[in-house]
């Protein structure tokens, strides 16, 4: 995967054209352009530190391409979106590369090239007399990427929900996509699923429904929380409409809105009765997002939403705290500058449901995609998988470092080792997949196997996330917890 110059690596391939700029975060260029401070030109973004989990379509239109001063896994939450909007990412380790372009290109308009073999920056001074701004797609060649909502008319089409009419909580397999949205359905199917396979287990968990926040706003004691709720999705749709997104006026909702969620009294023995009573006592658990603005094609959300980590079964209170962390995710400025985006022409539009399942001790975490979304050509014969240890965040939120890269080809289950893990919190030397490769041989062919069959069931391409946890005798288990259409 690297470069020519080992310093770089392309997580999306193509060519860009804009001025170079350069931010501390690509969060910070997302509240100039809030600040209205933006000039909308077309701009590559030079850009030293990033989470792993920032939404590129909300740093502000114009934003062609981007270079990162750190590594990201290539299928980092951040670098999924990058793919899905079209937008030329590239990361640099080398000082003396990055040095040179704050010295010499900074502030001046470049084009950059990246593909597998070569990442290139230059100037550019449109000396052929065309226009620069006319390259508005800021993508050209046989590898410019493609934005898949452009191509839809940049619109994500939703499908029509049903709202729960009472508080109550639906089995994870009994869960559909118009009453617990894409994720929960999906865990769902995946759960029945591994009884055929029996190359993989599910967590066990249970749904809140769409809907189930608004009733609880009905029970609220003042009886104008839900009022205030739909008077705040009317002033953030107003402003959006108007174009208004600065800072202070967008935020301010959004805060006062979540604001509102966190406030709720949710009843504490409908949560002991109908949430925790599915679990063990001792159970650690974990709420996440299951939203109809997620998981779709055209629009994974990867990320945007929060799953609260660390609940205790054994706690109510704990448990509804983690439900309404959920519920209030759906009014992040990230969030709302999303749907905004994708076309979704109201706020209230977005229903969140909520999957509470039991947390794993995960030893080793991994993505996996089941077409090869880092090769310029042939892509579908190959799967590509990222593992690290511990949980999943240390993939798709980018934690910095180098995670095991694996390419595995369909046909002849021949794995290619493309990089060993590399992270700061981790003696490299101590992880078993770099004292023993045989055995990340063996995890790639069965990681492999499975994507085909996934891919065969669900009828397309699979973003793939899971989990290894240690069983007995040093036996480990396979947990899959999403599967989602690959963008």
């Amino acid at each position: 995967l690297k470069s020519e110059n080992h310093a770089w690596e392309t997580l999306v391939a193509g060519e860009a054209r804009g001025k170079l700029v350069l931010f501390e975060s690509i969060e910070e260029h997302t509240m100039m352009q809030g600040s209205g401070e933006g000039d909308g030109a077309d701009k590559v973004l030079l850009v030293r530190h990033a989470t792993g989990d920032e939404e590129v379509s909300a740093s502000g239109d114009g934003v062609r391409g981007v270079i990162l001063m750190q590594e990201l896994p290539h299928l980092s939450h951040l670098a999924i979106r990058a793919r899905q909007e079209g937008v030329v990412f590239a990361t640099c380790t080398s000082q003396d590369e990055i040095g040179n372009l704050v010295e010499n290109f900074v502030g001046k308009y470049v084009q950059i090239s990246a593909s597998q073999q070569n990442v290139s920056v230059s100037l550019s001074e449109a000396s052929d007399g065309r226009d620069p701004s006319a390259d508005a797609s800021g993508a050209g060649g046989d590898e410019a990427p493609q934005n898949p909502r452009e191509e839809s008319g940049g619109r994500v089409e939703l499908s029509e929900i049903k709202r729960a009419t009472s508080l109550s909580t639906v089995g994870m397999v009994g869960s559909t996509r118009d009453t617990c949205g894409a994720k929960s359905a999906q865990c769902g199917e995946l759960s029945t699923l591994s009884a055929s396979l029996s190359s993989f287990s599910v967590p066990q968990g249970v749904c809140l429904p769409f809907g189930s926040m608004e009733l609880v706003l009905d029970m609220q004691e003042d009886g104008g929380a839900r009022r205030k709720w739909q008077e705040g999705l009317e002033t953030l749709d107003g402003l959006l409409r108007s174009g208004d997104t600065d800072k202070a006026a967008l935020e301010k909702t959004c805060e006062d809105v979540r604001s509102l969620i966190a406030s709720l009294d949710v009843p504490l023995d409908f949560v002991e009765q109908s949430v925790c009573s599915h679990f063990a006592a001792g159970d650690r658990l974990i709420a996440r997002s299951s939203a109809n603005v997620e998981d779709l094609k055209g629009m994974s959300g990867a990320g945007l939403y929060d799953s609260i980590l660390d609940l205790e079964a054994s706690s109510p209170a704990s448990v509804a705290e983690g439900i309404k962390g959920v519920w209030a995710s759906l009014y992040t400025r990230r969030a709302v500058l999303s749907r905004h985006k994708a076309g979704i022409a109201s706020q209230s539009t977005a229903c969140m449901a909520v999957l509470v399942q039991r947390m794993l001790p995960s030893e080793y975490s991994f993505v996996l995609h089941t077409e090869d979304p880092i090769l310029d050509q042939g892509s579908e014969r190959f799967v590509y998988a990222e593992v690290a240890p511990g949980q999943g965040e240390t993939l798709a939120s980018g934690t910095q470092g180098t995670p095991y890269r694996l390419r595995i080809e369909k046909e002849t289950l021949l794995v290619e080792i493309l990089a060993f893990a590399n992270f700061s919190n981790w003696d490299a030397t101590e992880l078993k997949y770099t004292q023993r490769p045989e055995d990340l041989v063996s995890l790639g062919v069965t990681l492999c196997e499975l994507g085909q069959k996934l891919e065969h069931h669900f009828g397309e391409p699979q973003d793939v996330e899971g989990a290894l946890v240690g069983g007995q005798e040093g036996a480990e288990q396979l947990y899959l917890v999403q599967s989602r259409p690959q963008l």
